[in-house]
């Protein structure tokens, strides 16, 4: 100490000095007033102590604890605010974990929004960095509080502060900083800053414990990451595996619905589902009809008598259905919660769902089977439990298996539509042969008998009993014989164009919502066989694209028979009609028109334009 005299000395934070002895007394009495302060504070800072270790005793996760440490900090040194950041040593970078202003205390570590927006601020950029951390273990004060850069979306209050900054370490390691502010218009306690000590090595300890507690779960996501990746490696294989054999099916089978089955199977493993089925569309009839059905782990047998009603057709609720042919990608559905299904599918009737409770499943995947661009059924798959995470890999997986069924149903309609014309050609080459040799034959001895009773006069009366047999039977064989030939050519209007045109308009109205009417004008009668069969498939065409198209709410069927052997057809619609001059794919069914009408010598006629309905007309004879 300076100076000779034995004088007792006034130790401050800043000077040394010594003592008169006629202050001594004085003297001795402020000095116990300032360590009876010093003990107060002392004892509050041990009980604030207290608090946070047995919260540390009792929390699972120490990041909750980065803002209790942190306001017990302030409130021991009597400060207005403060911040509490961590030290990444590989970027040499400060991230602020909790910020006091007052009024408000920021949450940093706990909020994972303002988590993601802290950019590390560099650690020599702060104010006065290297003298922090010089002052080993002491507060270095400076007038900036220097956190401004690491306030990513966060308010700013920048005002003038008096602050002091403290380098927190574990030995010679730097763990972060602690940073205090006050007023300008009030001093730092010196003295209340010391009792903060033990506080700010626990601020210190918990910092670490935090960085501790992010390295431990990021491991732990390194860990379910590479799990999630082996599982879904062997998920992959098995599917692969299963697809093998899918394939190998796919070019032995010779049952359909066997093979449907085994798909359906292979796709419920492969998603881990509970139940599914596979439902195909109808087009004529408007409805949906099972074809494969699996319920707690067995294929359904959909020919037995007590599994009908399974096999029964049904309509799936169109909103469900349009959403099915439109999105092309599948969805799924939540019925028990609709705040989790497409917006579409909100407010779906409960008799929507009366199959999947049968089946006991909460979760629905529905997927479209699309052949050529247009959606022939749907597989469906049921779950108890499902989450939308899992959606994207059933997806992917099950479209695999999809395809190989879209392609099994293509390669059945492809050899059915070949065997159908196997057979078609077959009796028509039987029709041809009955009707060039026997017909003919038989008709040949009738007329030659004809002749022979005209000529034999008086001599056929001897003989006419055995001569009239004969024709009876050549006459009845004929008609046997036209019978046959009809038979096996069965015409596609067997009981005339009226009521085929009349048939096809009720089938329309099953699944059109507008109005479909049919008139007929004249007297009808009978036309030639191959000219009625082409005019009513252009009618048929016609009205089938109207209702399916147009958009109309009326369409117009007219027959209007115009004399004893003209015949003049017409469909009308008020649809949005199109512009005919504008290339579009898919016209098939117009160019089909065109050739029938041109196969049996009558004229189209087509009249529309956009937002002025469709008008098909044809006229047979072309004369």
């Amino acid at each position: 100490m300076p100076g000779e005299t034995d004088a007792p000395y006034a130790i401050s934070s800043m000077f040394v000095y010594p003592l008169q002895p006629t202050h001594f007394h004085k003297a001795r009495g402020i000095m116990q007033v300032v360590q009876s302060e010093q003990v107060a504070q002392l004892a509050a800072a041990n009980d604030v102590l207290q608090r946070c270790l047995e919260r540390l005793a009792q929390l699972s996760d120490v990041r909750l604890l980065v803002s209790e440490v942190l306001t017990s900090i302030i409130e021991v040194a009597g400060a207005a605010g403060g911040a509490l950041l961590r030290y990444e040593p590989s970027a040499h970078t400060l991230v602020l974990q909790s910020y006091v202003m007052p009024g408000k205390v920021v949450d940093i570590t706990n909020n994972e929004r303002l988590a993601r927006q802290q950019a590390g601020m560099p650690a020599e950029s702060f104010p006065q960095w290297n003298e922090i951390l010089g002052a080993t273990d002491r507060f270095f004060a400076y007038n900036e509080c220097g956190v401004r850069p690491a306030l990513a979306g966060l308010p700013d209050p920048h005002v003038a502060v008096n602050s002091v900054g403290l380098a927190l370490r574990r030995g010679d390691a730097i763990i972060g900083l602690l940073v205090l502010v006050w007023p300008l218009s009030d001093p730092v306690p010196a003295e209340r800053l010391t009792a903060t000590h033990t506080l700010t090595r626990y601020a210190a300890l918990v910092l670490e414990l935090t960085w501790l507690a992010d390295e431990s779960r990021q491991a732990a996501v390194v860990r379910v990451k590479a799990k999630a990746a082996e599982d879904r490696a062997a998920e992959l294989a098995s599917a692969n595996a299963a697809l093998s054999r899918s394939i190998e099916m796919l070019t032995s089978y010779d049952d359909l619905p066997r093979f449907t089955g085994e798909i359906l199977q292979e796709a419920i493993r492969a998603s881990r589902a509970d139940n599914g089925s596979v439902s195909l569309f109808d087009e004529p009839t408007d409805t949906l009809r099972r074809v494969a059905l699996c319920m707690h782990g067995a294929v359904v047998d959909l020919a037995a008598v007590a599994n009908a009603a399974y096999a029964q057709p049904f309509k799936l609720w169109q909103p469900a259905w349009d959403l099915l042919r439109d999105t092309r990608a599948g969805y799924w559905v939540d019925w028990e919660n609709p705040d989790a299904r497409p917006p579409e599918l909100r407010d779906v009737p409960p008799e929507v769902c009366q199959f999947t409770k049968r089946t006991g499943d909460r979760f629905a995947a529905l997927m479209p089977l699309v052949l050529h661009g247009e959606t022939i059924g749907f597989l469906t798959l049921g779950f108890r439990s499902f989450s939308a995470e899992r959606w994207p890999f059933i997806r992917e997986i099950c479209g695999v298996w999809m395809q190989q069924l879209t392609l099994a149903l293509h390669s059945a309609r492809i050899s059915e539509s070949v065997k159908s014309a196997a057979i078609a050609q077959e009796r028509n080459q039987l029709a041809r042969d009955i009707h060039d040799t026997l017909a003919q034959a038989l008709a040949l001895i009738v007329m030659q008998l004809q002749r022979a009773e005209s000529k034999l006069g008086p001599a056929w009366e001897s003989a006419r009993a055995p001569l009239e047999t004969v024709r009876q039977l050549a006459t009845e064989g004929l008609a046997q014989a036209r019978r046959s030939v009809s038979m096996l050519r069965p015409p596609v209007t067997p009981h005339g164009l009226i009521q085929a045109v009349q048939d096809a308009a009720d089938l329309v109205r099953r699944y059109f919502h507008g109005r479909v009417e049919v008139s007929v004008t004249g007297a009808p009668h009978a036309l030639d066989r191959s000219a009625e069969e082409e005019l009513f498939a252009i009618v048929r065409e016609a009205l089938t694209n109207a209702a399916k198209h147009s958009q109309a709410t009326r369409i117009n069927v007219d027959v209007t028979y115009l004399d004893a052997r003209c015949v003049r057809v017409a469909v009308t619609d008020d649809g949005i009609g199109f512009n005919p001059e504008q290339p579009r794919d898919g016209r098939y069914g117009l160019v089909g028109m065109y050739e029938r009408a041109g196969r049996i010598g009558a004229v189209l006629t087509l009249a529309t334009e956009p937002g002025a309905g469709t008008e098909i007309v044809a006229v047979w004879p072309n004369d």
